[in-house]
């Protein structure tokens, strides 16, 4: 058993969440790595993008806004967020 009084607050709370061989595991994995948890509401925000980037049929913005409770604008933000990270695949014409 590690004595869990050398780790600062957030270790020994992250320890205390996941158990002693959980922790362990995650101090082997990640040793010396800096590790980012994102916050609740950046989950939802990104899964509701998700959503809404699958409902998408081309024509039916009004229809995802207001389901939403976005703007239009938002909308399309959205949605053109995803097709500039994922380009229509076309031939090489050379």
């Amino acid at each position: 058993m590690i004595d869990v009084d050398t780790f600062s607050e957030e270790m020994q709370t992250l320890r205390d969440i996941v158990g002693e061989d959980a922790f362990l595991r995650i101090i082997r994995t990640f040793s010396g790595e800096i590790i980012y948890f994102p916050s609740q509401s950046t989950l939802e925000r990104i899964e509701k993008h998700s959503t809404i980037q699958k409902e998408f049929d081309g024509f039916n913005m009004r229809h995802l806004a207001r389901k939403h409770k976005m703007s239009v604008r938002r909308i399309r933000q959205i949605v053109n967020k995803k097709r500039k990270r994922s380009p229509l695949k076309q031939a090489k014409l050379f």
